[in-house]
């Protein structure tokens, strides 16, 4: 070998050790969720010219988390997606598998979380440990709930109820969790109500406060749909004292939509309708349920006060948001709707919006009840 090739194999050696030690030093900045700094490390690591494919997917992988922290799906999605373009077995890897089904499904691409998720929880079955089995089996449960497949999700939750009693609190509380979100969606209140209230009492005493907050964030979600407003207001106010500073804008818009339900159910309309508006700044453009949802509860608000004309507008866009995927909240949408086209004498067009209401709970039935 001449000296010229020496040195260059030398350099590019000591090249690829600086990479990895910034890689490093990248990574333990993004554990401690130093964000920003996270961020101009793995922005310095990708300009090093001496990256292995296998670096260069550390790179993505790292600006990947930090971009689904900072609550963008899309741009997660593309670093995730190329770093897997570069390096595959990268798939593999447990934390890149949830945060890639957890970006799908906050863009209502649930069929693409379903199918990463699975594919992880047969990974965890075959060779990981047990904590990635559970993890994988609530993370696919969620997801098959979304996409309304609620005799999988009911399967894959009976393998974690089987060692319930080996579990900890929080991961009894988080099993719970996944079964209030089950049968919300099922429209089962009252159990919902249930499931919410033992996974609330697992966690207290516990030290997962924001965890905690977000389990009353849900539980009030159910208290409404079991038709308890006060007991969902008390709740959203614990949360939101137990967040603190740690409050999101993503976060507010949740607990302003689960207030403007309850806030609307206690009869103070004028109120609930101020704070389903003040959710969309924080709703970003991927989570298009939650805006959605947001739309039919305002309009709902509409029609309940006798603005009709402004309940069809909102109606409107909330069909056109919801429209992508079978959903209830595109089925509440499409009967809102007819009702009140249906009394505003547009009869024809409110026959429609109830056939396809109707087509559409025929589509969650028919998904509901698929093994």
């Amino acid at each position: 070998m001449d000296l010229s090739s020496f040195v260059a194999m030398t350099f590019g050696a000591v090249r690829a050790h600086l990479s990895a030690d910034l890689l490093e030093t990248a990574e333990e900045a993004l554990r401690q969720r130093s964000l920003d700094e996270a961020w101009t490390l793995f922005s310095e690591a990708a300009e090093l010219e001496s990256k292995t494919d296998q670096l260069a997917a550390r790179v993505l992988i790292g600006l990947g988390q930090i971009a689904f922290l900072r609550d963008d799906a899309k741009s997660t999605l593309e670093f995730l997606e190329q770093a897997i373009v570069l390096h595959p077995e990268a798939a593999e890897d447990p934390s890149l598998a949830e945060t890639l089904g957890r970006a799908y499904a906050r863009k209502g691409e649930v069929a693409s979380a379903v199918a990463v998720f699975r594919n992880a929880l047969e990974r965890a079955r075959s060779s990981g440990p047990e904590t990635d089995l559970l993890r994988f089996s609530l993370l696919l449960a969620n997801a098959l709930i979304d996409d309304s497949q609620f005799v999988e999700a009911t399967l894959v939750l009976a393998d974690g109820l089987e060692c319930e009693s080996m579990l900890d609190a929080f991961a009894r509380a988080q099993i719970h969790w996944t079964q209030l979100r089950l049968h919300a969606m099922k429209e089962e209140p009252q159990a919902a109500v249930r499931h919410a209230r033992r996974a609330l009492h697992l966690l207290k005493g516990t030290e997962h406060d924001v965890y905690l907050a977000h389990a009353m964030r849900a539980a009030a979600f159910a208290e409404i749909d079991a038709g308890n407003p006060a007991r969902a207001l008390e709740l959203i106010a614990r949360s939101r004292s137990l967040l603190g500073d740690g409050l999101t804008s993503h976060d507010e818009a949740k607990f302003a939509m689960e207030e403007a339900r309850a806030l609307a159910m206690l009869g103070r309309r004028e109120e609930a309708a101020g704070r389903v508006m003040s959710t969309h700044d924080g709703f970003a453009a991927s989570h298009t349920w939650d805006i959605g949802r947001s739309y039919v509860h305002l309009a709902a608000i509409f029609a309940d006060g006798g603005n009709d004309e402004r309940a069809l507008e909102v109606y409107e866009l909330a069909i056109e948001t919801l429209g992508q995927t079978s959903n209830r909240y595109l089925v509440d949408a499409l009967c809102g709707h007819g009702t009140v086209l249906e009394r505003t004498g547009r009869t024809r067009e409110a026959l429609a919006a109830f056939r396809r209401a109707a087509e559409v709970r025929h589509d969650l039935d028919r998904r509901a009840a698929r093994v």
